[in-house]
């Protein structure tokens, strides 16, 4: 019926076809017709026709990459399949016995058909009235975009950007090369046209676009132009074997179609009348291979070469005498042609991914695959794949595939493509009138999947953790939630909105012993937290006792008040007072919940009254009559003696546990047959001693005093004793950021006999605070002065002698910004640890391992563990801890590894982590030869130790400032890790942070501004970053798995790695920029970064080939390579002078 309607329409259209047909055989190769919805044709004109023959190719420059322009292959285009009536022109390949032929020598008298052994038709049935305008008008295809890097002899890179669709308008592209910021670029392609940009052998370009099925396509490929090892390759020449003369017939030109075309064939069979039909298809499909149908005489194959050739354009001959032909002779000098691939991306009607690889030219026999999308899907494999071939993988909407292949120039070529298969929402432009269009399948789109676990993450407050996650698609709109108290009392409430895969935490704190989550946007999403399981402690007032009484004949009065309530808040004054209500102490204390705190004063007063003005309940009475009913103004002397060595020394001490003595006494000491072997005198205020030594051969040796009859002692020989170890008093101050100082005084040595006095003064002199004190060995006195710490406050203590020093210094105002240090040489190598010897050992590495002019160093040469390399700064030397000796000391040695390594400190304890500071001879490092860890410096040259904090907590990790004047480190003095900074030239320190969380692993940037430190900040760890001017503290990272931060040379930039992704990846922050880069994203273990001299590029290790070897990358991401390559396990690299943070990763 619908044939009777237009048949003369239909042969108005077998016309058309037909002139169609005669305009594709003038056409050159591989020109677009219009009309013919973008596809290429390949059939050849008739032979009655006139062929145009192109002008003989001027040949490429070897830098120059090869037209690849490609067939469209977008979901909008469309195939044709032609009935031609048996009076139309059928196009048939008849070649001419005189033309050239590319593989095959044809028989003069031949003729073929060429007849393809597949065709593909595609049915799309048009309405009666747009079937004439369906077929006159050219199907508008979505542009399909390809990416490509060919390497340059001068190992730059040509990428080149085709678009083998449609139109694109709105796309863009962005080149990233080494040590240069990106730049990006709009991107707008007709059909055929292509972009070229050369940039450096290891840059980046990477392309996005949309098109009307896919939301974004993005691709990207990365040339490292880096040359391979010479090979001795064939080389292809074009040897003709006769001379082209004139024939009667013109002969058409073969020429080589720069790339494959995936096009279905047109098939001409004969039928009544001309029935062209079009339809849309999903994805494009694979041209299947033109082959030779058997006949009289063989039908010429066309065959693709690799690149354009510059052979001359055969002559059109006149007459019919058949010619000699030229022959394509492959001599031992022939080209072997590199594969070049192309990967596309097709979205299909149930939004699922088609990723296609294709070989454009040369054999691909040593390349890769691999797979992944957000569901955690995985996969990989070789490719191996001929000129034309192609491999087809299906895969998620949202998939990512990445090829990496070899050339025999290029290090590696990897092209990556992520299809977002995602429809377009709709649009209300209007389709044009009769236009046939298939309709798109109204596929939903991912719903969200939400879950909820709740629980008590602290106690003290207490702290109720939701965490919300979302498996499945994006939420397209928020949700509200609230929060309810046990008694259902609402106490937050807000909303949140979730992408595929995100999660966010929602706390709350309070006193409920449970809080519910619930949600009015989706019911199941409830969920309770039973905060009774973190042990909640019920905040309590402070409830504060004292108790006063005399402790000693020497006129002492102890007060000791005690907290057995809550913490105390704020810091409370007291006041002690004598019997006359005179003022003779004052002073401050702030107690924790069940801590005490002992106040003492001496004098000759009958009773100490001690108050507080904070709590008026808070008051005791010493009462010092009832010390034994002793005049308290009169001296009262006692002696002891005893041999304190087998060398015959007798040791006699004279404690004053009265009054003052007004005047001296005299003694003497006489052996066991009375003979006087010492006479001298003494004076001692209340509460002194001294010691008297006597050393000979006698069995015993008395002491007594002619003043006074009841002073004597004496010390039996026979059974020597070693003396009482003297007490050894060390103290530190800190300036807290409460702005508040605090003194810590420490008694290392034996009992104090006597009592000791502390005084603090301001720096006019004035005295802020004095005390008496008496510690037992090991004992700590901690004094906290609040107000006046605006100022320099120094501490000193008088000891038994009345001698006086200066013990700590503390100071608020001190500025913490220093100067960046100064320019040192760096030389480009790399230093590490490495297990190649069967034993850890520090290595050099110069190069890289395996090519050529690399040189490896052993710097340690020792069979024991040597390990955790720290370069100097001027790269004159390299020290290292090492067991050899049994427990863990320092050694050193020079850079070059001249000679054996030099023992640096010598101990009965470990002496580890040590570092360098910026004049290249002082050495930092930390030691528990005390019982716990304290820090020392070592000066190289002389081998002078100081022990530079003596805090009874553990003081690890110490990080030079740049300019040697400070040290940042991390104590636990506070019963959890804080960051103190200590001024190594006066002793004094700064508190600088102060929370309940850890913060660790400090680390002072190379520019002095910044110093970067890992804090356990909810229970995770994350980066963060303390401004010393403005003191603001700026969290880089939420990931909650980040470790081993590192600074540039410059200090404008920090790596660091982290687990965020389930497995260990390198990163990288520019704070120019405000931008993290991921720079590794391998599926095993990547870490411990290190930079290299220009900051430019750098080094960890990872076990991506099997064994522990350091890689190297460029600082924003790319291709890794190799530095070494040994099975043994190779890290804790450096590559340039610095003071990197230890590894707490693999």
């Amino acid at each position: 019926m619908q044939k009777q309607n237009y048949s003369i329409l239909f042969k108005i259209f077998s016309l058309a076809i037909v002139f169609a047909l005669l305009l594709a055989a003038c056409a050159p190769a591989g020109e677009i017709l219009p009309g013919t919805g973008g596809e290429e044709t390949t059939e050849e004109a008739p032979p009655t026709e006139e062929i145009e023959t192109e002008e003989p190719q001027t040949e490429e420059p070897e830098t120059e990459e090869p037209q690849t322009e490609e067939a469209p292959t977008s979901t909008e285009e469309s195939s044709a399949t032609e009935t031609p009536d048996p009076n139309a022109v059928v196009a048939t390949e008849t070649p001419d016995p005189t033309a050239v032929v590319a593989t095959e020598t044809p028989d003069p008298n031949a003729t073929a058909t060429e007849t393809p052994t597949e065709s593909v038709t595609q049915t799309f049935t048009p309405t009666a009235t747009a079937t004439a305008i369906a077929l006159a008008q050219s199907v508008v295809n979505d542009p399909y975009i390809g990416l490509s890097v060919k390497c340059n002899n001068n190992l730059s890179a040509t990428f080149t950007i085709a678009n083998n669709g449609g139109p694109l308008v709105g796309g863009s592209y962005t080149v990233s090369e080494p040590g240069k910021p990106s730049q990006t670029f709009s991107l707008d392609l007709d059909n055929g046209d292509t972009e070229r940009i050369t940039a450096a052998g290891n840059a980046t370009v990477s392309v996005a676009y949309s098109t009307s099925q896919l939301q974004q396509v993005n691709l990207e490929a990365t040339g490292t132009c880096l040359p391979l090892p010479p090979t001795i390759t064939a080389t292809a020449s074009f040897t003709p074997t006769a001379s082209n003369t004139a024939g009667p017939s013109p002969t058409a030109t073969l020429t080589r179609t720069p790339r494959p075309t995936n096009t279905a064939t047109s098939t001409i069979t004969p039928g009544p009348s001309p029935t062209p039909t079009s339809t849309r298809t999903p994805r494009p499909t694979r041209t299947p291979t033109n082959t030779v149908t058997p006949g009289p005489s063989p039908t010429a194959t066309i065959t693709r070469t690799p690149r354009p050739t510059n052979t001359p354009a055969p002559t059109l001959t006149p007459s019919e005498t058949p010619l000699p032909t030229s022959t394509f002779t492959i001599t031992p000098t022939e080209v072997i042609v590199d594969g070049q691939l192309d990967l596309q991306v097709f979205c299909n009607p149930d939004l699922s991914a088609t990723f296609v690889i294709t070989n454009v030219s040369g054999a691909v026999s040593n390349g890769g695959f691999s797979y992944s999308d957000p569901s955690g899907t995985t996969d990989s494999g070789s490719l191996n794949l001929g000129p034309g071939d192609s491999l087809d993988y299906d895969g998620a909407g949202n998939g990512t595939m990445t090829v990496t292949y070899n050339t025999t120039v290029l290090s590696s070529v990897t092209l990556r493509v992520t299809g977002s298969c995602i429809k377009v929402p709709p649009t209300n432009t209007p389709l044009p009138t009769n236009t046939p269009t298939s309709t798109p399948t109204n596929t939903p789109s991912t719903p969200p999947s939400l879950s909820i676990a709740g629980s008590c993450t602290s106690s003290n407050p207490a702290t109720a953790k939701f965490v919300i996650t979302n498996t499945g698609g994006d939420m397209p709109t928020s949700y509200t939630y609230e929060i309810t108290d046990a008694s259902g009392t609402p106490v937050q409430t807000g909303s949140f909105q979730l992408k595929a895969n995100d999660s966010i935490p929602i706390t709350v704190s309070g006193t409920s012993p449970s809080y519910t989550f619930s949600t009015p946007d989706d019911a199941s999403l409830t969920t309770t937290a039973d905060l009774t399981k973190c042990n909640q402690i019920v905040i309590q007032q402070p409830d504060l006792s004292v108790s006063g009484a005399c402790t000693s004949n020497a006129g002492v009065a102890t007060f000791i008040v005690k907290n057995n309530g809550g913490d105390m808040t704020t810091a409370y004054d007291y006041e002690i007072t004598d019997a006359s209500n005179g003022s003779v102490q004052k002073g401050t204390f702030q107690l924790k919940a069940g801590d005490s705190a002992t106040i003492t004063v001496n004098g000759g007063s009958s009773s100490y009254t001690f108050a507080s003005p904070n709590d008026a309940t808070l008051t005791a009475t010493a009462d010092m009559t009832v010390c034994g009913g002793i005049v308290i103004n009169s001296p009262l002397l006692s002696a002891s003696g005893a041999c304190t060595s087998n060398a015959g020394v007798a040791t006699f001490i004279i404690t004053n546990n009265g009054g003052d003595m007004t005047f001296p006494y005299d003694y003497e000491v006489a052996d066991a047959s009375g003979v006087v072997v010492q006479t001298s005198n003494f004076l001692l205020l209340a509460g002194q001693s001294t010691t008297i030594t006597v050393s000979g051969t006698s069995t015993s040796y008395s002491l007594s005093s002619p003043q006074d009859p009841g002073l004597s002692a004496t010390a039996n020989m026979s059974t020597c004793v070693a003396p009482p170890p003297p007490p050894s008093i060390s103290a530190t101050g800190v300036c807290t950021k409460t702005g508040t100082a605090a003194f810590n005084i420490t008694n290392n040595g034996g009992n104090m006999p006597v009592a000791f006095v502390y005084t603090i003064t301001d720096a006019a002199g004035n005295i802020v605070q004095t005390a008496p004190f008496q510690l037992n060995a090991g004992g700590t006195l901690n004094l906290v002065v609040s107000g006046g710490a605006t100022t320099q406050l120094v501490l000193t203590i008088t000891n038994a002698n009345n001698a006086t020093s200066r013990a700590a210094l503390a100071n608020c105002l001190e500025s913490l910004v220093v100067a960046p240090a100064a320019g040192q040489p760096c030389i480009e190598c790399l230093v590490f640890h490495t297990f190649r010897d069967d034993n850890l050992e520090v290595y050099r590495l110069d190069g890289i391992e395996g090519q050529e002019d690399f040189k490896l160093y052993n710097l340690s040469k020792d069979g024991a563990v040597d390990s955790r390399p720290s370069r100097a700064p001027d790269d004159s030397w390299v020290v290292f801890q090492s067991n050899r000796n049994g427990n863990v000391e320092l050694y050193y040695t020079d850079l070059v590894g001249s000679g054996e390594a030099i023992r640096l400190t010598e101990s009965q304890s470990n002496n580890t982590n040590p570092m360098y500071g910026p004049d290249s001879q002082t050495v930092v490092f930390q030691s528990d030869r005390n019982g716990r860890f304290d820090l020392f410096t070592i000066d190289q040259l002389t081998g002078r130790e100081t022990q530079i904090t003596s805090d009874p907590a553990d003081d690890i990790n110490p990080f030079y400032s740049p300019d040697l004047k400070f040290l940042v480190f991390q104590s636990n003095r506070n019963n959890n890790w804080d960051l103190y900074v200590l001024n190594v030239e006066t002793g004094t320190e700064y508190q600088l942070t102060d929370s309940p969380t850890d913060e660790t692993f400090p680390a002072w940037s190379p520019n002095g501004k910044q110093i970067a430190f890992l804090s356990n900040e909810d229970g995770a760890t994350d980066l963060h970053v303390i401004d010393l001017e403005t003191g603001e503290i700026t969290r880089l990272t939420v990931d909650g798995k980040t470790n081993n931060a590192t600074w540039s040379p410059e200090g404008d930039r920090i790596a660091y790695q982290s687990e965020r992704n389930g497995n260990l990846d390198i990163y990288s922050y520019d704070f120019n920029e405000d931008k993290e880069y991921r720079v590794t994203d391998y599926e095993g273990i990547d870490s411990g970064p290190t930079w290299d001299c220009g900051g430019t590029n750098l080094a960890f290790t990872s076990l991506r080939d099997g064994d522990a070897n350091v890689f190297q990358v460029f600082w924003q991401g790319g291709g890794a390579s190799n530095m070494t390559i040994d099975p043994a396990t190779d890290k804790w690299s450096q590559w340039r002078p610095s003071n990197d943070v230890s590894s707490t990763g693999y």
